[in-house]
């Protein structure tokens, strides 16, 4: 089931490194190899502020690169129960941008 995309700021590779020069982006999402969204404004949505859990996510990405509405789209991953918290896998490259070890919630 479709639950939301995920929001913010619609960044090229450039303006991304030039907001962090670093890489260390933690809201950020690459869309493609040249197109990030990052998501650490006020009113990005929910996407952004999900925890991660590798094992028990509830929650799958679908990154649409073609097309005029590229960007992260998130769906359930089964029938999720009232209160349920939505979590899903930020993946190996998150992690290594960041610099730090992948947790389990």
């Amino acid at each position: 089931t479709y639950l939301f995309d995920y929001g913010g700021d619609l960044l090229s590779e450039a303006a991304f490194f030039e907001r962090y020069p670093e890489g260390q982006g933690a809201y950020a999402a690459r869309i493609t190899s040249v197109l990030y969204i990052d998501g650490a404004a006020d009113g990005s949505g929910l996407a952004p502020r999900m925890n991660h859990a590798r094992e028990s996510a509830t929650v799958c990405k679908k990154t649409q690169i073609f097309g005029a509405r590229k960007g992260i789209h998130f769906y359930t991953l089964r029938a999720l129960l009232e209160g349920e918290e939505l979590t899903w896998d930020y993946g190996s490259d998150y992690w290594q941008a960041v610099g730090e070890d992948p947790i389990e919630t």
